[in-house]
C-alpha cells in the first residue's frame, strides 16, 4: 500500500512539475480522447508545446495513443494509471483552478 502511495505522489510530482503535462491533465477531465490541438487552443500553447506534453505523459504510461501509426494528429486516451492519476490530482485539488 506505502508502495503505491509512493508511486502515485511520483507520478503527481511529475505531472506538477511541468505545467504543459497539468494542462493536459486538466482537459482529460472534460474529454475522452485529446489531441494536442485541443490542449493548445485550448490554454494558448503552441501545437508543439502540447504535443511534447502527450508523448511525455505517453512515455510514462498515463496516456495511450489510439492512432500509434500516425505521425500528426495523434489521439490520445488516458490509461488506467492515467485515470488513477487524474483521480489522485482532482482528489488533491491540483486541477481546481487551472483555466
Amino acid at each position: 500500500m506505502k508502495q503505491n502511495t509512493e508511486k502515485m505522489q511520483k507520478l503527481i510530482n511529475f505531472i506538477l512539475s511541468v505545467d504543459r503535462r497539468i494542462f493536459a491533465m486538466k482537459e482529460f477531465q472534460h474529454h475522452t480522447i485529446l489531441q494536442a490541438s485541443d490542449i493548445a487552443r485550448k490554454f494558448g500553447r503552441s501545437l508543439q508545446n502540447a504535443s511534447r506534453a502527450l508523448r511525455e505523459l505517453e512515455k510514462t504510461g498515463i496516456v495511450v495513443s489510439i492512432t500509434p501509426k500516425k505521425r500528426t494528429w495523434k489521439r490520445y486516451i488516458l490509461s488506467e494509471k492515467g485515470k488513477e492519476l487524474l483521480n489522485a490530482l482532482d482528489e488533491q485539488g491540483w486541477l481546481k483552478d487551472i483555466k
